[in-house]
């Protein structure tokens, strides 16, 4: 998975404004790293010790967007389909559009301050790479904006103009 492959979730989930904001977040938070993991448990041990109940490994935020479970487990279980082992929400996450329909969820609720990088504006640095990449997968090679279901990249390519057949004006009467 790549930069495309986020920014392409990202405007199925998110207006064209947010998709740039959380591109740009998940640079800075995992740089488009679909199977990221991060946040681990031990590293909060001493201020909040039920950390490591919510942790896969030694980690408790996942995906390109680290969705921390210590937080947002029963968003997860909920959003999953009822998904409650730890590990196997992980596994959910690494896909990306279950990522970014998470963050969009979270983002709906609560606003953008949920990320560490957006508080402390890590995700600026982001900005340029993700505004191309979220036009790019918004133009017209793409089909405009992409609908969930469609697999990226290929499947929202038009025809080549070769195989569209020509207006009834345009052929010749047999």
């Amino acid at each position: 998975m790549s930069l495309f492959s986020c920014a392409y979730s990202a405007v199925k989930f998110f207006t064209p404004e947010d998709a740039v904001l959380f591109v740009a977040i998940g640079g800075a938070e995992s740089g488009w790293d679909v199977t990221a993991e991060g946040d681990p448990w031990y590293n909060y041990r001493n201020i909040d010790p039920a950390y490591h109940v919510f942790a896969c490994g030694d980690y408790t935020s996942f995906g390109w967007l680290q969705i921390n479970l210590r937080w947002n487990h029963d968003t997860v279980a909920q959003l999953s389909g009822g998904i409650t082992d730890n590990c196997d929400q992980k596994l959910w996450l690494f896909t990306v559009d279950n990522c970014t329909r998470t963050a969009a969820y979270l983002f709906a609720r609560s606003g953008p301050t949920l990320w560490s990088t957006y508080n402390n504006g890590s995700y600026r640095g982001h900005l340029e790479d993700a505004a191309l990449m979220v036009a790019f997968a918004e133009g017209p090679l793409f089909g405009g904006p992409p609908h969930a279901g469609i697999d990226p990249p290929f499947a929202a390519i038009a025809p080549p103009a070769a195989a569209v057949a020509p207006p009834d004006s345009e052929v010749p009467p047999p």
